[in-house]
């Protein structure tokens, strides 16, 4: 439409081709910042993700029945996606509105795994504090917990997908 515009015109044709190219720059410098801005705003909700994924699977090991031995319960409370981002990416991680809140879950997860380690606290202890925890931010609706919710779920499926498997294996063996 543009292009129709300036062929309308009537004026010569180097004219035409600096006023198309001037269009251009002015249409590029007023795009480009909004580009950015989505740019930046896609990259976060990636963070928000990954983080709330790594929170998801921290969830579903400590609100389920029964506890888990030190060793496992550690390698679950790994907290390898905030990790990355809040060392590499900070400041895509401040893009999000409740950025606060995750910082302050991620540091509360860090000093349990800490004092689990230290055998300061029992894994009864962890899960029960942590189970505490989550509920809290979830009623103060600090974090999207739906979110958190869902990749606990995915976990749970695959968690009994995968005891099923063993269990049918183990059968499978011992009629064998």
């Amino acid at each position: 439409m543009l292009s129709h515009f300036i062929h309308g015109l009537t004026i010569g044709e180097s004219s035409k081709t600096l006023i198309a190219a001037l269009l251009g720059v002015i249409t590029g410098a007023l795009l480009e910042p909004i580009k950015h801005s989505i740019s930046n705003r896609m990259t976060a909700r990636n963070v928000r993700k990954s983080i709330y994924y790594d929170y998801g699977r921290i969830m579903f090991f400590v609100t389920r029945k029964g506890y888990w031995e030190k060793e496992t319960l550690l390698i679950a409370l790994q907290t390898d996606a905030f990790d990355f981002y809040y060392d590499v990416k900070r400041e895509m991680l401040y893009l999000l509105p409740e950025f606060q809140a995750i910082i302050n879950l991620a540091k509360y997860i860090k000093r349990m795994r800490k004092e689990l380690t230290a055998d300061e606290l029992t894994s009864a202890d962890v899960m029960r504090e942590l189970s505490e925890s989550f509920e809290q931010y979830c009623r103060t609706a600090e974090i999207r917990w739906k979110e958190i919710l869902k990749a606990k779920d995915v976990y749970e499926t695959h968690f009994e997908e995968m005891s099923a498997a063993i269990t049918a294996t183990k059968s499978k063996a011992a009629t064998q």
